[in-house]
């Protein structure tokens, strides 16, 4: 396909709606559904893509483009923003809006005085939209829209949600079928963050054919994905105890170049933290202490907890010491580097 159609069918695609079954997302699809939005409205993501869809859908359904301002929280003072919410006249348009993007930079000092002038209001003023990084529950913005208002709030998402994610991205960019260890390929090459994700998807979407599947192989010639998503991939096929894959992904990254001394790093680290895990699930430690004693993403926690919960701890243990066993011979010299990670790959790969 050519570019340009390539980028025609990638703007047909971008105002799709892209709302799945999250708390935010129902939260949404009800203040879509209304004839008026809310007059004071908060949406915050990690992210910037979750916010900006939300906000663009916000914005379609309720104002034209002409009707709505827009401010930067850092760019804008107490009194423009009073005189921009509470100056109606008959020139106003009827469906006009005020956003503040990047709301978590707005002053303390001016969060909680527009915040005041929007508790005492008694008579009309011009709907308002906070857009920013989530704010603790404290925060001014986030009080004044959970008292008068409404918050869409978008958590990090969990490994099962952020393939969902995935899929949906690549749905709305016109790709209609993506394999799984290509949506996992995107997780990994991202690293999770949704924005990074969003970007690879585009460069994927620009360079398929119509209705030409994503697979790993086209993921992998379309998107330069970093030798640490290749190492990643080593991690999950031996957490899928698929020894062939393992041995593939192996062979693949010591011909590439890439020394066996940090990737029996990345393997102790990772089973490492099966261990931690296991540990302090047995011991009644919550999950979401454990995901930050253990500084993990939620998605990548999750994907750790089901791994390590598959896993007996005689074996896991035993997955341990053939890897600081294998870092030994390495440092030693005592086998060839190809021989001591194969060894290893078998143990790890091996049925409890």
């Amino acid at each position: 396909m050519l570019f340009l159609e390539a980028l025609s069918r990638q703007n047909r695609n971008i105002a799709d709606l892209r709302l799945m079954s999250s708390t935010p997302d129902t939260i949404l699809r009800g203040l879509l559904s209304k004839s008026t939005p809310p007059r004071t409205t908060l949406i915050t993501s990690p992210d910037a893509i979750r916010r900006t869809h939300a906000l663009h859908h916000f914005e379609c359904r309720f104002t034209s483009k002409d009707a709505r301002r827009s401010h930067r929280g850092g760019e804008v003072s107490l009194s423009q923003l009073r005189l921009e919410l509470f100056s109606l006249s008959l020139f106003e348009p009827a469906s006009s809006l005020l956003v503040i993007r990047r709301a978590h930079e707005l002053p303390l000092a001016i969060a909680k005085g527009i915040s005041e002038e929007l508790m005492k209001a008694r008579g009309p003023h011009t709907p308002i939209i906070f857009e920013g990084d989530p704010l603790g529950t404290t925060h001014p913005i986030a009080k004044i829209a959970a008292s008068l208002g409404a918050a869409v709030a978008y958590a990090p998402l969990k490994e099962i949600e952020l393939i969902e994610w995935i899929r949906a991205e690549c749905k709305a960019r016109g790709i209609s079928k993506i394999a799984n260890d290509a949506a996992q390929m995107l997780a990994n090459g991202g690293d999770g963050c949704l924005d990074t994700i969003a970007n690879l998807i585009e460069v994927c979407a620009l360079s398929l054919e119509s209705d030409e599947a994503l697979t790993v192989e086209a993921c992998s010639l379309i998107v330069k994905v970093p030798p640490a998503a290749k190492e990643f991939a080593l991690v999950d096929a031996l957490a899928a105890r698929n020894r062939g894959a393992s041995e593939a992904l192996l062979s693949t990254l010591l011909a590439g170049g890439v020394s066996p001394f940090p990737l029996v790093s990345l393997i102790a680290k990772i089973y490492g933290s099966y261990l931690s895990i296991q540990s302090m699930r047995a011991r009644g430690i919550p999950d979401g202490v454990i995901q930050a004693k253990l500084g993990l993403q939620p998605w990548a926690y999750g994907k750790q907890r089901e791994v390590a919960a598959r896993m007996s701890p005689p074996f896991l243990r035993s997955c341990y010491r053939a890897i600081l066993t294998a870092d030994s011979k390495l440092k030693n010299r005592s086998l060839s580097p190809e021989l001591v990670m194969s060894e290893l790959i078998s143990k790890l790969a091996a049925t409890a």
